[in-house]
């Protein structure tokens, strides 16, 4: 993943969460849940996030890293707060 910030964000935003069935070679009940789609995140850019099989195929999603994701966009919605927030007290004085 050599996404610069701008572009990260922008992954990480279209990032959709899904409801889906587990593959029956994963889950012989096919059980429904809520996540994301290793796929999706593929066409992302997002393949750290990933893990393959022995093929190259999607074959899952790396949920405990997923949340690093976050930290970028965080830091840059701060710093858009931070520039709002001097720019309005500006406008107050």
């Amino acid at each position: 993943m050599d996404k610069g910030p701008g572009a990260l964000t922008d992954a990480v935003l279209d990032i959709q969460v899904r409801k889906f069935n587990y593959k029956k070679s994963f889950d012989e009940n096919e059980t429904k849940d809520v996540g994301v789609i290793a796929e999706e995140l593929e066409a992302l850019g997002l393949t750290d996030f990933i893990y393959y099989d022995g093929e190259g195929v999607p074959d899952g999603v790396a949920y405990e890293k997923l949340a690093l994701l976050l930290i970028p966009v965080l830091k840059q919605q701060a710093e858009k707060l931070s520039t709002f927030e001097a720019r309005l007290d500006k406008l107050e004085k």
